[in-house]
Parts: structure tokens; C-alpha cells; sequence
């Protein structure tokens, strides 16, 4: 099992540029012939947080840091009702993540994003968000924010920063609202703390049959 919440900050030392933090995250997929590009976030020795749309129907997964060169990640741990996902890399470390919150009208940053790069953001409203299950039936609620950010396909897993640098949450959606506005929906950092605070039962391997990772036998899946 995978214990990460001694990562975890509200503020202070180990900061550094949310730029040094962003990966690249491919992958191949489980039980079909695709592939595809997302992003992620390096929160502390070994861990990248990402989305877990992007990596639940994996059979390879590997993240290009900064520096360019690619890794081999394996599957830590999912949650379908946060669309989160704890991605195990040895060769990457940061400083503990830091979290922070954000109130409508706050501005920032979408840094490093596999798409768009880095975009700013205004924080439109902070919303409950009801959304089908991934991968399953029936819907989660979950907090969020919905932003006013220029985001793309391939941007989600790709983390939310305060101009102090601090994480308020990952992109999990784009879209364009009646105004031709662009809109990006986040996850909210408290939904990344509580994620991040439990123990994650990894590693999560790919199920041909199903086309999907899945966990350990002994884990019921979601």
C-alpha cells in the first residue's frame, strides 16, 4: 500500500515553481489499440497526482518530467468519484505538495498543461459537481471550481496554482459556455487532501477483458 499524506503542506518551505512540478503523462491502452497524452502534477518523492479518466484504461503508462526524459509509472491508486489518480515514478521527486483554496473572482494559473501549456484562470464560482461514475453506473458528487481558462484535450491531471504556487485543485474538463467564454472545471484541493490522505491500494494492473485497470483481488474495484 501506498501512504501519502506526510506529503502534504497547507504552506510554507519545500516550495518550488509549479512549472518544476508538470509532467507528461502516455499512455497505451488496456485491451485495445490506443494511445494517449494527458498531464499530471509531481507531489513528493516518487508520486505524480493526475486524473484517473486518463489512466484507468492503461495497459503502460510512463511521464516525461521537466527534464524531458520519460519514466515508467505504475498505477498507485484511482478514485472514480474524485477522478483522481496516484501514479508510482521512482526517478521523480518535489518538495511535499502544497494546497490552497480559492474564492470567485481569484485568479491564477493552469501550469504546464500537455496541450495548452500554461493558461490563466478566474475562478467563476466554487460548485458541487454532479457527474456520472467513471466507468460505471450512477453519478458522485464532488467539490470544485469552475473556471474561466483556455483549456484543451489533454490537459486534465494538470494542477490549478494560486499566484503563491499553491495547488487548488486538477483539471478533470473542458468546454465552451453559450458566450464563447472557455470553461475548465477543477477538482478542489480539499478533494486532492482527502484523496491523498488515504491508503492507496496499488498497484492497479491492466484487465484485458474489462479494457480498464483494476485493483488487487482483494480490493473491491472503485
Amino acid at each position: 500500500m501506498v501512504f501519502v499524506s506526510a506529503l502534504l503542506t497547507s504552506c510554507g518551505g519545500g516550495s518550488i515553481p509549479p512549472g518544476d512540478r508538470t509532467v507528461v503523462v502516455s499512455t497505451e491502452g488496456c485491451g485495445y489499440a490506443t494511445e494517449a497524452t494527458s498531464s499530471g502534477v509531481v507531489i513528493g518523492e516518487g508520486l505524480v497526482l493526475t486524473a484517473a479518466h486518463s489512466v484507468r484504461g492503461s495497459s503502460t503508462v510512463a511521464v516525461t518530467g521537466p527534464d524531458g526524459v520519460a519514466h515508467t509509472a505504475g498505477i498507485a491508486g484511482l478514485d472514480m468519484r474524485t477522478d483522481l489518480a496516484l501514479l508510482s515514478v521512482p526517478n521523480l521527486s518535489a518538495p511535499p505538495l502544497e494546497m490552497g483554496t480559492a474564492t470567485t473572482g481569484d485568479t491564477g494559473e493552469i501550469v504546464g498543461a500537455s496541450s495548452s501549456g500554461t493558461v490563466p484562470y478566474l475562478v467563476r464560482r466554487a460548485v458541487d459537481i454532479i457527474i456520472d461514475r467513471i466507468g460505471g453506473d450512477g453519478g458522485h458528487e464532488r467539490s470544485g471550481y469552475e473556471l474561466e481558462a483556455d483549456t484543451r484535450r489533454g490537459d486534465s491531471g494538470s494542477g490549478a496554482f494560486d499566484p503563491d504556487g499553491l495547488l487548488i485543485g486538477i483539471v478533470f474538463a473542458t468546454a465552451d459556455d453559450d458566450d464563447d467564454e472557455a470553461t475548465t472545471w477543477v477538482t478542489s484541493g480539499s478533494e486532492v487532501t482527502a484523496f491523498l490522505a488515504a491508503e492507496h491500494t496499488g498497484p492497479w494492473v491492466c484487465d484485458p477483458d474489462e479494457s480498464r485497470v483494476v485493483a488487487p483481488a482483494s480490493v473491491p474495484y472503485g
